[in-house]
């Protein structure tokens, strides 16, 4: 406990008197009993405020010399509650998110702000509703070269702190990778929103092969591999070149969102063989076992 919340027994003796001799009113002299009675109780009440200050100075010191914990977001798009098989999905196998699920705490009455993309995220990477800064539709501009792509005004609002820039001060390294879709114009990037790396694309979809990603600010390059498997890759890569420092990760898979490229030859080969089916459950087995 800190110097300056310990108290002697005789000074609380002190207080004690202090305070039973400040509640005695000019008239009769209160009976022995009574002095007894009231003193305990104004004992009691002071020495769990002394155990109340002791509890949260501990408390506190303990969070102090704790290190800080990493933080690491998975987001699906477009993955609904009963397509993973922890809440029973019949028609593929999610290991590695049911494992999470298993080993970690489960929350099972969460809920999104919003029904689809941008204004959803808005919300989860500010930790307010959407409504309340005029995010309520998507952006529109993408990498694919929209007239509006330019349009500062287009994505996430500047004067909103998404979560970033709460945790740069605080000594943490912060990585976006995935589907961005909070503002495709340069002052609204994830380089110009407290993250100091981005892997990734900016609008609202990309195609799952051959797709066209940014690195941090540079001009977009061809992915060559299965956009699933080269986001995980990169999230990989990113705990460990920082597993020595406290790391901020959001790692906002595209998967299983349109458009319903056929995913390799290992994740359809997990999923039934319905052909109206295979190309949406075989998107959802690649992320579930990501």
């Amino acid at each position: 406990m800190r110097r300056d919340s310990a108290i002697s027994t005789q000074d609380a003796l002190t207080l004690l008197a202090v305070l039973a001799s400040s509640s005695t009113l000019v008239g009769t002299a209160p009976r022995q009993a009574d002095f007894c009675s009231s003193g305990l109780r104004i004992l009691k009440r002071l020495l769990l405020r002394l155990a109340f200050v002791a509890c949260v100075s501990i408390s506190s010191l303990a969070f102090a010399q704790s290190p800080a914990p990493n933080i690491l977001i998975i987001l699906a798009d477009d993955l609904g509650y009963g397509d993973v098989s922890y809440n029973g999905c019949p028609d593929y196998a999610t290991p590695n998110i049911d494992s999470l699920a298993t080993n970690g705490v489960w929350c099972s009455n969460g809920y999104v702000t919003h029904p689809f993309c941008s204004p959803s995220r808005a919300a989860l990477i500010t930790g307010r509703y959407q409504q309340r800064f005029g995010h309520e539709n998507n952006p529109g501009p993408d990498d694919a070269g929209d007239a509006d792509a330019s349009s500062p005004r287009l994505g996430l609002p500047l004067q909103e702190l998404p979560l970033s820039q709460l945790l740069k001060p605080a000594g943490y390294v912060c990585g976006w990778i995935g589907k961005w879709h909070l503002g495709a114009a340069s002052n609204l990037r994830p380089t110009q929103r407290g993250f100091d790396e981005f892997l990734g694309f900016l609008g609202g979809s990309s195609n799952y092969y051959y797709a066209r990603l940014r690195r941090n600010d540079a001009s977009p390059v061809v992915e060559q591999g299965y956009l699933t498997d080269a986001f995980t890759q990169e999230a990989v890569s990113f705990i460990n070149r920082h597993a020595t420092e406290p790391f901020f990760l959001c790692l906002a898979y595209n998967a299983p969102h349109f458009p319903y490229d056929t995913p390799p030859q290992t994740y359809m080969d997990r999923v039934a063989t319905d052909p109206t089916q295979r190309l949406e459950l075989g998107c959802g087995a690649a992320h579930g076992s990501a």
